[in-house]
């Protein structure tokens, strides 16, 4: 019976400690940022400073959080690959795929998009008109919400 009070009790303190550790923000300092989303950074936004970053966990899968000075926040994977662009003003569009940016300059000129993200296999896009549109890895439209 005591036996089984003590693995009860390492259990619990074990499963505690992996959760909260998954759940946990961990600040960096910019220079510690890999250096394939320091680059995307620079490339695409080189009127803007990083001005804060964060390691979080989601899921399973490690994000770097990258903030700019203008409030524009973007994710990348442990691999510095961009996941989420979101701000308040205009994505640059050399940061939006070829497909994505020609479909919406043509159907809806007078928009352009605030936030992009690729999940699993889609690309998603948010325009100033609030309207979200989806598309596959390639870029080809799939739908409007």
């Amino acid at each position: 019976m005591m036996i089984m009070k003590r693995l009860t009790g390492t259990i619990l303190i074990l499963l505690f400690t992996v959760f909260t550790g998954f759940s946990q923000n961990n600040t960096l300092e910019t220079i510690k940022l890999p250096e394939k989303i320091t680059q995307y950074v620079n490339l695409h936004f080189p009127d803007h400073t990083i001005v804060e970053t964060e390691r979080e966990i989601e899921g399973f899968q490690r994000i770097f959080e990258v903030e700019l000075n203008d409030g524009t926040e973007l994710d990348f994977s442990k691999t510095g690959e961009p996941l989420k662009i979101e701000t308040e003003n205009t994505i640059p569009i050399s940061a939006i795929p070829a497909p994505i940016l020609a479909y919406v300059n043509a159907n809806f000129p007078q928009q352009s998009i605030q936030e992009w993200e690729l999940k699993k296999k889609k690309q998603k896009v948010e325009l100033t008109n609030n309207t979200e549109l989806t598309f596959d890895l390639d870029g080809n439209f799939l739908k409007q919400d």
